[in-house]
């Protein structure tokens, strides 16, 4: 099973837009980057329910999902790298427990 995980290279710096407080944002296709991953989840907007349930992003991030693409704004850089860690330990902590599952 093949799995895309994000790093802090996957953050964009928001630098083009003078008038928001949130400085940084990653945008990706969760689904399509890891459809195994998120299977269940119809949609980016699902997919941001599960992230937001499971305490990976802070209060004042801000996801802005659409069925296509998930969008998340950080107002630092900090945050948005702690969110990219978690969403990636996530993933790769999924993929081996449906490796296992599978296995069995």
């Amino acid at each position: 099973m093949k799995i895309k995980t994000y790093n802090h290279t996957d953050l964009m710096s928001t630098n083009y837009r003078h008038d928001t407080v949130y400085k940084y944002e990653f945008i990706a296709d969760l689904i399509g980057d890891n459809p195994d991953i998120f299977e269940k989840c119809d949609d980016n907007h699902t997919v941001a329910d599960k992230l937001k349930s499971l305490g990976a992003f802070g209060k004042e991030d801000i996801p802005d999902e659409e069925s296509s693409c998930f969008y998340i704004y950080f107002k630092d850089k900090g945050a948005g790298v702690s969110f990219l860690r978690k969403l990636s330990a996530y993933i790769r902590h999924k993929k081996h427990l449906l490796e296992k599952a599978r296995a069995f």
